[in-house]
């Protein structure tokens, strides 16, 4: 299933809003990653950016947990992880090291709040 940028960027807003865990399928990789999603924003060339914390999947770097940078236009589909039905929630006390305002990013569009 692939999903439209659009569709992408909404869940991902709402996700971050509601600091839901997400499951998401990265440039046709071969296992879905489980991410914590943090920030979404642009750099300075426009591009649609997301930055949040793997917790396990796969990873092209072989360095699967640990926070990475996703270019939201080779995202191919996100949505909340569940468990029994229940989105599966992230805390951003998890994550001390978590910056609200992301050097990579020019704009944000949206952001955990600390």
């Amino acid at each position: 299933m692939v999903m439209s940028m659009n569709e992408v960027i909404n869940t991902l807003i709402k996700s971050i809003k509601d600091k839901s865990v997400v499951k998401l399928r990265y440039r046709g990789e071969p296992r879905e990653r489980i991410v914590e999603p943090y920030v979404l924003g642009m750099n300075h060339l426009g591009n649609t950016l997301l930055r949040a914390y793997q917790q396990s999947g796969f990873s092209s770097s072989g360095n699967v947990e640990g926070w990475k940078l996703f270019n939201v236009e080779l995202i191919e589909y996100v949505e909340p992880l569940q468990s029994e039905g229940i989105l599966v929630k992230f805390d951003p006390k998890w994550r001390p090291e978590y910056n609200p305002n992301d050097k990579a990013m020019v704009k944000i569009i949206v952001n955990v709040k600390k």
